[in-house]
């Protein structure tokens, strides 16, 4: 029986950047913060993580959107913008490929943007989620999600309970900035060896909100994943199914009392930094635990 896993989601942003690898800054463009023009990327080389990710695919729409087309395989024109690949662990690949002048730019999401731009003495010019913002109007970025299975959306007040957890998340990292490296070491995430700062904090943009309230701006993302490859929707935009109804009332007879979120370990980690030793909610008369695994890629989170 095919399950329905695209029952909720939480928005939890990320601001991605361009650390550039010139030392040199162009002044902002009306009164904005970009540090560039578009036109500049025509023949540099763009270096990022994940072919198909997130800062892949708001880069070529922010492209497509200003003009600048993109270098196919075996292409090299000089009026377009050539985007190179590197794994999700491959951050120490980047820093050394800028410092050997073999990328222009690095594509990445925060908090590595950050600590790329410190190890390489480059200065963020872009911030893909601000011009994500400037091409599509009336929206906000949004860029990760959590998503349940039929089985467990079934039961609504353990999801509230969760999801209201989540949305204390931000004051609980924000009043950890100082203990945020330990507390990852401790579950062996990769955000452990990060060195955060309550800039780089605020620069992660963390937070959580119910996708039904923010609909336009989950729209305008998938609009956005559906112009590079419809494929990763489905073909076609989400109905309203999609989205998790938090003021429907079901609370039938738990099929299971432990849930286990999957979480792919980087900035998502952060998103749930209060709930890595555990949740557990109590209706009074089942106790419900929650544990975190975290995980290298995606593709690795099965939903059972």
């Amino acid at each position: 029986m095919k399950k329905r896993f695209l029952a909720l989601i939480i928005a939890i942003a990320t601001i991605f950047c361009l650390a550039s690898c010139k030392t040199q800054q162009k002044p902002q463009e009306n009164g904005g913060d970009t540090q560039i023009s578009y036109a500049d990327f025509k023949g540099k080389t763009v270096m990022t993580v994940g072919q198909g990710g997130t800062p892949d695919v708001i880069f070529r729409h922010l492209m497509a959107k200003n003009g600048i087309g993109i270098n196919g395989d075996g292409e090299n024109s000089p009026e377009k913008v050539t985007i190179k690949y590197a794994t999700a662990n491959q951050v120490a690949y980047i820093i050394q490929s800028i410092k050997k002048g073999e990328a222009d730019y690095a594509l990445l999401g925060e908090p590595a943007a950050t600590t790329v731009a410190g190890k390489t003495e480059k200065k963020i010019v872009l911030d893909l989620q601000k011009e994500f913002v400037k091409v599509n109007k009336d929206v906000n970025f949004v860029q990760a999600g959590l998503f349940v299975s039929a089985r467990v959306s079934a039961h609504s007040a353990y999801i509230n309970a969760l999801v209201d957890k989540l949305g204390k998340n931000k004051a609980y990292v924000d009043g950890n900035v100082s203990g945020l490296s330990d507390i990852f070491k401790k579950h062996e995430s990769t955000l452990g060896n990060v060195a955060f700062t309550k800039e780089l904090v605020d620069n992660c943009n963390v937070g959580c909100k119910k996708a039904g309230e923010i609909k336009n701006d989950v729209i305008a993302f998938l609009n956005a994943v559906k112009e590079y490859n419809p494929a990763q929707i489905g073909g076609a935009l989400p109905g309203d199914d999609f989205y998790y109804d938090f003021t429907a009332a079901n609370n039938s007879e738990y099929a299971k009392t432990s849930f286990t979120v999957g979480v792919v370990d980087g900035a998502p980690t952060l998103a749930v930094a209060n709930i890595l030793d555990g949740f557990n909610f109590s209706d009074g008369e089942t106790t419900v635990s929650t544990g975190i695994k975290l995980e290298g890629a995606a593709n690795n989170i099965v939903a059972d």
